[in-house]
């Protein structure tokens, strides 16, 4: 249970603190997943994340990992703000 916790901090964590990079400069599937790896494995370098598919994480050792999409971040990130 306290592996899970970690893994949606540093995913939080890791969604805020990217968002300016991103915006920055708007990047491809391949790129964002790789630059949210990088900063997620900076946070937590114990955690084992392995590409899966384009935007789509497999974290934590085998037997016990989750995967985690990151569609829905790159997208979010990625737009123009309102207001």
């Amino acid at each position: 249970m306290k592996t899970v916790l970690r893994i949606m901090l540093v995913f939080l964590a890791v969604a805020v603190g990217a968002q300016a990079a991103a915006l920055e400069a708007l990047v491809g599937e391949d790129q964002f997943t790789a630059l949210y790896i990088q900063a997620m494995r900076a946070r937590a370098p114990e955690l084992e994340i392995r590409i899966s598919g384009p935007l789509e994480l497999t974290i934590g050792p085998d037997g016990q990992e989750i995967t985690a999409h990151l569609d829905n971040a790159m997208h979010v990130i990625g737009s123009p703000r309102t207001g």
